[in-house]
């Protein structure tokens, strides 16, 4: 239980990041982070 608390405070704290750079107008990098999230989430999900 402990390590699914850890993975959603993880992914919020992303969404957190993510929500921060999209209200400062840094598109690019928030774009950069969400593709960074999604192929590491993906490299997981195939190992």
């Amino acid at each position: 239980m402990d390590m699914l608390r850890a993975q959603a405070h993880e992914f919020s704290n992303k969404l957190y990041t993510i929500s921060g750079l999209l209200q400062l107008e840094r598109i690019e990098e928030a774009l950069a982070l969400i593709h960074q999230e999604t192929e590491r989430a993906q490299a997981q999900m195939s190992f």
